[in-house]
């Protein structure tokens, strides 16, 4: 396979590190690191470019796209400013990994980037206002698989390119000593947008904290660490790219809080959260209290509108969301009762396999711990709406169901005018044209 072909299938195979940053290029199941291959969209039928639609196939994103300087390592090595058998004998002394150097190659991502950010996003993103993106076409960056890593050096200082390069090399040592978290867990939950998001946020918060240690280690004190940037970028980002960068923040936060020692990363993937809720507040899996609250969902279909998609988004779903027109503080603190979350998706039937975001109908159920919680995201949701200019806020209504029960609904006029939400606390019903169809259905209970 010629080196502009290896670098592609680098680049299409894993999700593009921008500075400890990201920006999803493709699912990542091939590489085994970067979570479930459905990315948080238990899919119920296979609709168009829902979020299970692989991009590995989309014809713009051939290898023919990517301009590659150094093909091999030793190329590699002349075109770097850092020398890669050092960095790479630092990165695995610091975690006492006997893992082989992986190969490494020097290509332009720029071209490849141009579209990935839309490529990746989510017709609910964008009933909720949450795409809008800016590709980063500065700093370092770079993807790791088994066996290979590829870097940009962009326009980026050493200190960035050697701190890239640590991060990827360290997902080397990640694929080969199979340091990620391999929880037990049910279908649904496992598949999750919020599972995701912990999976993503373990792997990728790891290899931002080891390059922090190798930072320490190994580079100048003034050096900005890659947290620090990250945390920086995370709060001036896009709406759409802060939810890519949110789980490589909350991520190191999170190893952060839990380690000490470089040589504790395999600790990390030990008894891991699977929830958002507790990798944010760094809550005991095991704890009663960290489980997400009884949440029953019941959905019916009909020929007009077929259901699509079930799924939990999780608390920092939630954050993220709010943060698109919220203070950061007050979307977290509004965030903070999450105690579960059900996302109902429904197609147009008659819509083209490619078709529109329009063409989407969503019923958003969420279960919080008081009432008072439900009290703060209702308002703090509202306010959004209420801030907002696009004509998907007009498309958006917020019902409460009960006292810790909220419902957002939003799709367009034919859709909203014919589903329909029936129960009340955490034992719904969610039908379109009076379930008169086919009758698929869907029903989710997480006990807690």
């Amino acid at each position: 396979m010629g080196g502009r072909h290896v670098l592609g299938a680098l680049l299409l195979a894993v999700l593009l590190a921008c500075s400890g940053c990201t920006a999803p290029v493709a699912d990542s199941a091939s590489a085994g690191v970067e979570g479930p291959t459905n990315e948080g969209a238990n899919a119920v039928e296979d609709v168009g470019e829902d979020r299970n639609t692989s991009t590995d196939s989309d014809d713009s994103n051939d290898s023919d796209d990517l301009a590659v300087e150094a093909e091999t390592t030793a190329e590699a090595d002349e075109v770097l400013p850092v020398d890669l058998n050092e960095t790479f004998d630092r990165t695995a002394g610091l975690v006492e990994s006997e893992a082989e150097m992986p190969t490494v190659q020097v290509g332009d991502m720029d071209e490849l980037l141009e579209g990935t950010y839309e490529r990746r996003q989510d017709p609910f993103h964008a009933a909720l206002n949450m795409t809008e993106t800016e590709v980063d076409t500065e700093n370092a960056r770079g993807v790791a698989t088994i066996g290979h890593v590829a870097v940009d050096p962009n326009e980026a200082d050493r200190a960035d390119v050697e701190q890239v390069v640590v991060h990827e090399f360290f997902h080397a040592i990640q694929f080969a000593e199979g340091w990620q978290p391999q929880p037990s867990l049910e279908a649904d939950v496992a598949t999750s947008t919020d599972y995701a998001n912990v999976d993503l946020a373990l792997v990728e918060g790891g290899a931002v904290w080891i390059a922090d240690q190798y930072s320490d280690e190994y580079q100048a004190d003034d050096v900005e660490l890659q947290s620090e940037r990250l945390a920086e970028e995370y709060e001036s980002a896009p709406d759409g790219d802060r939810y890519f960068r949110a789980p490589y923040h909350y991520g190191v936060q999170y190893a952060d809080a839990t380690l000490e020692e470089p040589t504790e990363i395999g600790d990390l993937y030990e008894n891991p959260p699977t929830t958002t809720e507790q990798l944010i507040h760094g809550l005991d899996p095991d704890a009663d209290e960290a489980q997400p609250t009884t949440l029953a969902v019941e959905a019916t279909d009909d020929d007009a509108w077929t259901l699509a998609r079930d799924d939990r988004l999780g608390e920092l779903f939630v954050r993220v969301a709010l943060e698109t027109q919220l203070e950061r503080d007050t979307a977290a603190d509004a965030a903070a009762g999450w105690g579960n979350d059900r996302l109902i998706g429904f197609h147009r039937a008659d819509a083209e396999a490619d078709a529109g975001d329009g063409d989407w109908g969503f019923v958003w159920i969420l279960h919080w711990d008081t009432a008072e919680d439900a009290d703060a995201f209702e308002d703090a949701f509202e306010t959004t709406l209420a801030e907002r200019t696009d004509e998907r806020a007009d498309e958006t209504s917020v019902d409460r169901r009960s006292d810790r029960t909220v419902v957002v609904t939003t799709g367009p006029d034919a859709f909203r005018e014919s589903v329909s939400v029936t129960g009340s606390e955490a034992d719904l019903e969610v039908s379109v044209g009076g379930g008169d169809g086919h009758e698929a259905a869907i029903e989710a209970e997480t006990d807690g």
